[in-house]
């Protein structure tokens, strides 16, 4: 009997802990219309103090797109998450779409703001001037956005895609938004070349795809047609003494709409080879490695001094292919570089960004031009940018937004040279104690 009372009260102290309910609609973003059928699933633990136990719940919205989760236990924290097929975000292709929920004992919470938007799609087929499909063609859905000078930049949000058998290509899952498509065509051994819908190998004249909620593009293209000719043999060479395997030479068409391989570097390693170059302006970049740092040396700042095209100087303002004669291009390595140390006034706590520009008339060269994140632990700001070139340079900082900033472009250097610092700097000579103003706004 007295058994028999225990367990009988066990379980009517059980019954009583109180709990919560979580109830609420799942709309199409920006407006009130209900989507039925999104998977909701709540998970988390209770709070401290309690039990601790997970707990998990999962419902379906029913056709107005409600839903409601009974005895959730007081005390509770965790998400949220609603998912359905073909549907995403409203600014984010995650999935599923989160948000946190806290439910007290006997609380009923509304949860108010989960909103779906209908994925987009983008699809086609490609095919020669003989309707003939064309496989195994690399396809890339893109965006525009700015490089460090403003000039255009396509970011990729999904790998790079090929046609199948049936010179068909898909992209699912997209947010509303403008995108460009492109096929990047070519001989093989060569680098490849870009053709932008509808049918252009102009990146100014890429047509863009303008995508909305929902939307099943259909973008047929014919890439085949567009001739495109290379100059057979045009090579570049540089012709250091030494070290060419560990300093890396980059060659970048000034219109952004192609992308050369890597160099071929000789046995020897003191020449590298880029060969098949299309016709074009082109900017020349250049970077030494880890090795080639220990080999010119652990206590020197060298820097590219200059780049000499059959003797004449292309460094500030690259090359062109097709008119230069480009068959020797040497690369001149300066050693004991300048150096700039200082402090960012005012900057505290907060990230900067610390932006070094030259003179007007070297602002082509991109060689010059310095950006240095100085981070919150660093309240000080205290800076040192080794290895620079001799010239005047103009020195200010910016907040850091996490965002890309055209810091070689012209607009850019009007809008914040006239409030920086100038600083001249000389081969080998250090320059310190400069205080560089931290421009929060600009006048």
């Amino acid at each position: 009997m007295r058994l028999f009372f225990w367990i009988t009260l066990l379980a009517a102290t059980f019954q009583q802990v109180p709990t919560g309910t979580i109830e609420g609609t799942v709309n199409r973003a920006g407006t009130r219309i209900p989507i039925p059928g999104v998977h909701i699933k709540v998970q988390g633990n209770v709070a401290p103090g309690r039990p601790s136990s997970p707990f998990l719940a999962e419902v379906t919205t029913d056709g107005a797109g409600y839903f409601m989760i009974r005895d959730v236990p007081g005390g509770f924290g965790g998400t949220i998450e609603a998912t359905r097929e073909g549907y995403l975000g409203r600014t984010s292709r995650a999935r599923p779409v989160t948000t946190s929920v806290t439910v007290y004992p006997e609380q009923r919470v509304q949860v108010t703001n989960i909103e779906l938007i209908p994925a987009a799609t983008v699809r086609g087929r490609v095919v020669d001037s003989a309707d003939r499909a064309i496989p195994g063609l690399a396809v890339d859905l893109v965006r525009l956005t700015t490089d460090d000078r403003g000039r255009r930049l396509w970011k990729r949000d999904d790998p790079l895609g090929k046609t199948n058998d049936q010179g068909e290509y898909q992209w699912g899952a997209l947010l509303p938004g403008e995108y460009y498509l492109r096929a990047i065509s070519g001989v093989p051994g060569a680098p490849g070349v870009a053709i932008y819908f509808p049918g252009t190998p102009d990146a100014n004249s890429a047509a863009p795809i303008v995508v909305r909620e929902g939307d099943d593009f259909i973008a047929d293209g014919e890439p085949e047609r567009f001739q495109f000719t290379r100059p057979p043999g045009t090579v570049f060479r540089d012709a250091r003494s030494r070290d060419a395997a560990n300093v890396e030479v980059t060659l970048t068409r000034k219109d952004l709409s192609a992308r050369l391989a890597p160099p071929v570097v000789d046995g020897r390693g003191t020449a590298m080879t880029f060969p098949n170059v299309p016709e074009g302006d082109y900017e020349i970049s250049v970077t030494f490695g880890r090795q080639a740092a220990l080999n010119f040396s652990r206590d020197t700042d060298f820097y590219v001094d200059d780049v000499r095209l059959a003797g004449r100087s292309v460094f500030d303002n690259g090359i062109r292919v097709g008119t230069d004669a480009v068959d020797s291009l040497e690369i001149v390595i300066g050693t004991h570089g300048g150096s700039i140390a200082g402090t960012v006034q005012g900057k505290g706590n907060a990230s900067a960004q610390l932006i070094l520009i030259p003179e007007s008339f070297r602002r082509n060269n991109p060689a010059l031009y310095r950006r240095v994140l100085l981070l919150p632990r660093n309240a000080s700001g205290e800076f040192l940018m080794r290895g620079l070139a001799p010239g005047n340079y103009k020195l200010f900082a910016l907040p850091e937004t996490n965002e890309p900033i055209p810091f070689r472009s012209p607009e850019f250097a009007a809008r914040y040279e006239h409030l920086a610092v100038s600083v001249a700097v000389q081969k080998g000579i250090p320059v310190g104690g400069v205080q560089v103003p931290f421009l929060t706004t600009v006048r």
